[in-house]
């Protein structure tokens, strides 16, 4: 074993000490290829599309069209040809990306393994000479990669710098893992505007695009790369722009300048100068104090009577109680014609939002890359979970390096406890397990098959030669071999099937148009992730295309797909299908009258007759009764559906107009250290409940749903999470033991589904020792699925439905061979209705610094009592804006 696997590294050491001689990895004499970046910014995780950007030059005298052909090993082994055309003028370098679905290889494999670029000279649409082939590698990138584990997380960042979210990179243990989180996240870099890939799946693994500083304008980067950008947000994507605090890079309020000019609001912010950092600090950190106390900076404020194009306001700069005209302010916008003094500024808004599609655009007027470069505090501003919790959909704690050294050394850290992990697939496969219908077939005919050589063979003869019939034997064996042929295809047909078939798990999304929205020109896609096993019948090619009449521009994406960790079934002979850059749609893959597995990524309309969304069947109204103390928080309104039978397994999650105060650090212990008063908070409060069914056409009344209850309930959707999912979890995992048995096998397909989509939502694991109770740590790791997380809703008011249909067919065409073929299976349908928010509701109160006078808070939370009660004085709210955090809809 030793051998092989030093024979197998010295072979990857050859290869790429091959290339590195001929400078490249060309092994044509008339093509030169350079591997400049393998994965986007730098990043590649096994198991989903990868971006590989490739120089080109030729040595030829004439210009040349040829094909590059990615060669990828696909799930049952076959090879994929992804491939694209470029035309090549002589000694001229030419950039271009090349797309593929990574198979789920582990880090390891991941940096050993060596693909081959084949490339073919292409006249009237047609290769007409082979060039040679290159070998790529992530070895030989101009740029070093990073690795992602299957559990890690990957965000993007435009430059050269992290902006302070490195917090999240920073592992902490020898595992590898940061004890506050469930998750490990990488930065990729996005260091000039080359480095933009130029197609949705380029950034298909990532959390978050992050655009700060003025290194790369949008202006530099193609059209192609910008447009990429808008659909990757379109099905899903959130994209946060900050605006730097020098230069206009981005133009705001003009049109035509850049990719994204009209997609960004119409009129500009005004800019304030000379703002003191400690007038906006409770925003965007932990602590007061700052290395240099007069740090001031300029900021961008968005006036709210003028935002368009479905903007709405999103960050503001925190209320001081004592400040009246901060209330006036939130309440009443200024005209754009009057000046914003530095000095007054509480309420002023800093950052905007807009859903666009499936995914949402974020313009702060917050420049977080000087704040983070100028090394202010440490760690460095604006902190993970004070303020990037909030726009990436996160809420995990954020400890910094020292704080972690200091609890170590307190012994306040937890040790142990369980892993869970979710996404892997192994659920999927077995729900749409066609494969093992398709085996029960090819197994009965290897029965039958044994048992025709049997009688064909020595048991035949032996009969015969009983009877002293021996002449009879050639007779007998065309005989037998006639009846057993028909018997075969009797057996076969019976138990594979004779047609094209397919199984399916999908989860189908809607975003409803908001209560008073209208905008009838503009489309609302319906977004279908579905993992589905084809049976195909014949032996040879099997040409698969998703929805052929979808709208053209938009790229669903057809791949061939395994779980983490399956064991690829292949097959003597390995076939070759090819995947054309504009067709990521089709495939002509190999066939052999067994099942082939896809994951399909769709956007557009459902099939006639396929079934109706939940949509509002009376107005939805949320309203805040101040006439109680504390005040009340009540909603109104009905839902209805259409779709072809009852949702079952509903829940219903209601996101409230009133957010979760700021982070703020609560008095030291014993030791010295103090600990978050508000430890991994939800953004928003809300609450959660489950319906058994809901039939169709049946009204879903919410205000019976959701009865009227205290906006003081900080925790009410907190512990609704944590009761449903890590509450069991644990449970079930200290019940076997450390690791023993904790396979993604031991959740059922739904309740794994609903905690994929309320990822970065989950209770994250435990992580500081709160005596006298022992801390329950668990660790919940995502491998896979991660298109599927809808937690960027839970920062904004809106309502959010999922619930399953049990037996339902594609709610898109799959064309197999010319037909539309027959389907059947589950289908998660997610609805989610964005509500509105007053300004009251996005002013946070200044937070007020503990001290002495706190210490009963502090032994009440140590007991347990905040946990129990949920309604302590620190639940309350502070002040009238953060009372009033709920607006009529």
């Amino acid at each position: 074993m030793q051998v092989g696997r030093v024979a197998q590294h010295l072979s990857v050491a050859i290869a790429l000490v091959l290339a590195a001689v001929l400078g490249s990895a060309s092994v044509a004499a008339d093509i030169d290829v350079k591997v400049l970046h393998f994965g986007a910014g730098d990043l590649v995780r096994g198991g989903g599309s990868v971006a590989v950007q490739l120089e080109f030059r030729s040595a030829l005298s004439d210009p040349i069209e040829i094909e590059a052909v990615w060669e990828l090993e696909n799930a049952d082994r076959d090879i994929t040809e992804n491939s694209r055309r470029v035309l090549l003028n002589p000694s001229q370098p030419l950039r271009r990306w090349m797309y593929g679905e990574m198979p789920p290889y582990p880090e390891g494999a991941l940096r050993d393994t060596i693909y081959d670029l084949r490339l073919y000279e292409v006249r009237d649409g047609t290769r007409v000479r082979d060039l040679g082939t290159a070998k790529i590698a992530p070895q030989i990138a101009e740029t070093a990669p990073q690795f992602l584990a299957p559990e890690d997380d990957g965000l993007l960042a435009v430059g050269g710098r992290s902006y302070g979210l490195d917090i999240f990179a920073q592992s902490r243990d020898q595992s590898g893992r940061i004890p506050s989180m469930n998750t490990l996240t990488l930065i990729g870099n996005l260091r000039d505007s080359d480095a933009f890939p130029d197609r949705w799946e380029g950034y298909a693994q990532f959390d978050a695009l992050i655009w700060g500083g003025g290194t790369v304008p949008p202006a530099r980067i193609s059209d192609e790369a910008a447009r990429a950008v808008l659909e990757w947000v379109d099905r899903g994507g959130n994209l946060v722009i900050s605006l730097p605090s020098a230069g206009d890079p981005w133009s705001v309020g003009t049109s035509g300048r850049h990719g994204f000019s009209d997609v960004l609001p119409s009129t500009a912010p005004r800019r304030v100068d000379d703002v003191r950092v400690a007038d906006f600090l409770p925003l965007v950190s932990l602590s007061d104090g700052l290395r240099a106390r007069d740090a001031r900076t300029r900021l961008a404020i968005f006036d709210p009577s003028t935002l368009d194009r479905d903007w709405v306001p999103f960050l503001a700069i925190p209320a001081r109680e004592e400040s009246d005209r901060a209330r006036a302010v939130a309440r009443n916008p200024t005209s754009t014609d009057e000046e914003i003094s530095p000095d007054d500024l509480g309420g002023r808004i800093v950052g905007i939002r807009c859903r666009r599609g499936f995914g949402t655009i974020t313009l702060l007027g917050i420049d977080v890359d000087d704040l983070a470069a100028r090394g202010l505090q440490t760690p460095s501003i604006p902190q993970g979970d004070v303020f990037w919790n909030r726009l990436l959909g996160r809420r995990a704690d954020t400890p910094s390096g020292a704080e972690y050294t200091a609890l170590g050394e307190a012994k306040r850290l937890t040790s142990g406890g369980y892993t869970k992990r979710i996404g892997d697939g192994a659920n999927i496969a077995d729900i749409i397990g066609l494969s093992g219908e398709a085996a029960l077939g090819v197994l009965a005919a290897t029965g039958v098959f044994a048992l025709y050589w049997l009688i064909a063979g020595p048991l035949g003869f032996a009969i015969l030669k009983a009877f002293r019939r021996e002449k009879w034997s050639w007779v007998a064996f065309l005989a037998v071999a006639a009846g057993f042929t028909m018997v075969i295809w009797a057996v076969g047909g019976s138990m594979a099937g004779s047609s094209a078939r397919i199984r399916h798990l999908t989860v189908l999304d809607l975003i409803a148009r908001a209560p008073g929205e209208y905008a009838p020109l503009k489309p609302q896609w319906r977004r279908a992730t579905s993992w589905f096993s084809l049976f195909a019948p014949e032996y040879g090619e099997t040409r698969v295309e998703l929805d052929p009449n979808a709208k053209d521009g938009l790229r669903n994406a057809l791949t061939s797909w395994r779980p983490y960790e399956g064991t690829p079934i292949a097959f003597p002979s390995r076939e070759r299908y090819e995947v054309p850059i504009d067709e990521p749609h089709i495939a002509v893959a190999p066939s052999r009258a067994t099942s082939i597995d896809f994951k399909a990524r769709w956007l557009g309309v459902p099939r006639e007759k396929w079934g109706e969304m939940p949509s509002v069947s009376r107005p939805v109204v949320v309203s805040i009764d101040r006439s109680t103390s504390p005040a009340s928080i009540s909603i109104e309104g009905g839902l209805t559906h259409g779709l072809p039978a009852a949702l079952e397994n509903v829940l219903v999650v209601h996101v409230w107009p009133v957010r979760n105060p700021l982070l703020t650090m609560g008095l030291p212990d014993e030791s010295g250290i103090a600990d978050r008063r508000f430890s991994a908070q939800l953004p928003n409060r809300g609450a959660m409940v489950s319906v058994a069914s809901w039939p169709a056409g049946t009204e879903l009344n919410l205000a019976e749903t959701f009865p009227k209850t205290s906006v003081a309930d900080r925790l009410g959707l907190e512990r609704a999470l944590s009761d449903k999912y890590y509450a069991p979890l644990y449970k079930s995992a200290s019940q076997l033991g450390v690791n023993i048995g904790l396979g993604s096998d031991n959740i059922d397909l739904e309740t794994e589904l609903e905690m994929l989509s309320m990822y970065g939502m989950l209770r994250p694991p435990t992580y500081l020792q709160d005596p006298p109770r022992d801390p329950a740590v668990l660790t919940v790791k995502r491998f896979g699925a991660r298109e599927l997380d809808l937690s960027s809703h839970f920062s904004e008011p809106c309502i959010v439905v999922m619930g399953w249909l049990r037996n339902a067919e594609l709610p898109y065409a799959v064309v197999v061979d010319g037909e539309d073929v027959p389907s059947e299976g589950r289908v998660l349908v997610r609805w989610v209705l964005p509500l509105p928010s007053n300004l009251e509701s996005i002013v946070p109160s200044w937070p007020a610094r503990l001290s002495a006078e706190s210490a009963d808070e502090k032994r009440a939370k140590q007991t347990g009592t905040e946990q129990d009660q949920g309604t302590s004085d620190e639940n309350a709210p502070t002040n009238q804006s953060e009372e009033n955090g709920a607006g009529g809809a």
